[in-house]
């Protein structure tokens, strides 16, 4: 059995029951406020975050946004705005592979994104690193372990520094 530990961009710990996508949240606030968003679709896809209050103000709703994710909200017009990633924090995702019953690192695993071409192993502490964030669901597998299937919302998501 695999035991992964995912290393990333900073999140706020909240219920998954009340998260919602940055998209998501983005669409719902251009139809109230009359205002465009302008992002690349794959930087957004790993936020989900709980949404602002209804009661805030578009301006309180960008900051609120901008605060829990980390991403920049460039005003471009009035009612038009730039989102995209703080290069800062643009960092591939990361993980390490465990044995959960030995604690030992799982070394030469496969680890793919789905549907894609990218494909990388795991060291022989168990770390690799996927070269970009992706929607689509990551393969595990090993030959002395059940391959196992992630979905991109299942990711224990933390900062912390290789």
């Amino acid at each position: 059995m695999f035991f992964l530990f995912f290393l990333f961009v900073p999140t706020h710990a909240q219920q998954d029951a009340e998260l919602v996508s940055i998209k998501s949240i983005l669409e719902e606030i251009s139809q109230l406020n009359h205002v465009q968003f302008s992002y690349i679709e794959e930087e957004l896809i790993i936020f989900k975050i709980k949404p602002p209050k209804k009661s805030l103000k578009l301006a309180e709703k960008i900051a609120y946004i901008a605060s829990a994710t980390g991403l920049r909200i460039k005003k471009v017009s009035n009612d038009y705005y730039s989102v995209s990633n703080d290069s800062k924090l643009d960092k591939p995702l990361c993980a390490y592979l465990w044995d959960a019953d030995t604690g030992y690192p799982i070394e030469n695993a496969t680890i793919k994104i789905s549907n894609t071409n990218v494909i990388v192993f795991s060291n022989e502490k168990g770390y690799f690193e996927l070269p970009l964030v992706s929607p689509n669901p990551i393969e595990v597998t090993h030959m002395s372990y059940q391959k196992k299937t992630m979905l991109p919302s299942e990711y224990i998501l933390q900062n912390v520094l290789k």
